[in-house]
């Protein structure tokens, strides 16, 4: 997470353009994102993100909020810093959720999620985002102009690839990757009564096996531009009547 992205996002989600309410010739498309830990999350944000910008005519950015700036939005709410750390998908457990919420003077986890779907519903209305984890495709589900994505890969590749990304070893990796799916299938669960890894919460499933992280955004971007098609056509067809 880069000083320069962390500014764009701080300066987004303090500005009129973000707070101002939503109007029929403004939908526009945006991404949710889950992932299995070294699917390659990260690496396919930032490509779908770039090309989407590239692409970009109008005057609102393409921004991506992966686990890191999404805490970061928690400022919307007036949440201490501090919980930056604390909330995080990745360490979450049952157990520690009910350690937490009866013994910690810090919010409940119930009330960071709460505040946390707002924020994700409130970025994706205004669209143009890439929103990673955090259940944002059940979030947003309901909302104009999503594409519902999950990146799934082998357990091989996985470690392979979190050893790679991360340099760290082989038993390292694989205890990265069994604790971060473990903790977002559970996050999941308790606070959304959903599996995960159920396909039919996604418009699509990405195989990275077998798709390179290139042509997985490249797939995704194409999608986007359909929905921005149909987000315009209904737009016409509301305002013919």
């Amino acid at each position: 997470m880069t000083t320069d992205t962390i500014r764009s996002l701080k300066s987004y989600v303090s500005s009129a353009d973000y707070h101002r309410p939503h109007t029929e010739n403004e939908q526009l498309p945006f991404v949710s994102l889950s992932r299995q830990a070294g699917a390659g999350g990260i690496t396919v944000s930032k490509l779908v993100r770039d090309r989407l910008e590239g692409a970009n005519k109008g005057p609102r950015k393409w921004l991506c909020f992966d686990r890191d700036l999404l805490r970061e939005v928690l400022n919307e709410h007036d949440l201490p810093q501090d919980l930056a750390g604390y909330m995080d998908e990745t360490q979450y457990s049952a157990f520690l959720k009910w350690m937490d919420d009866a013994f910690s003077q810090r919010p409940t986890w119930s009330s960071l999620v709460q505040k946390t779907t707002e924020t994700i519903r409130h970025l994706a209305h205004r669209g143009n985002v890439i929103i990673v984890g955090r259940g944002s495709s059940i979030v947003s589900r309901s909302l104009a102009g999503g594409v519902h994505v999950r990146l799934v890969s082998s357990h091989q590749k996985r470690i392979k690839h979190l050893r790679d990304y991360y340099e760290i070893d082989l038993d390292d990796a694989q205890r990265m990757r069994d604790r971060e799916d473990g903790g977002r299938a559970q996050y999941v669960k308790d606070y959304f009564d959903k599996n995960i890894e159920d396909a039919c919460l996604y418009d699509f499933v990405i195989n990275t096996d077998h798709v390179s992280y290139e042509h997985a955004a490249h797939m995704i971007c194409e999608r986007v531009q359909v929905m921005h098609d149909l987000l315009r056509t209904e737009t016409r067809v509301l305002r013919a009547g």
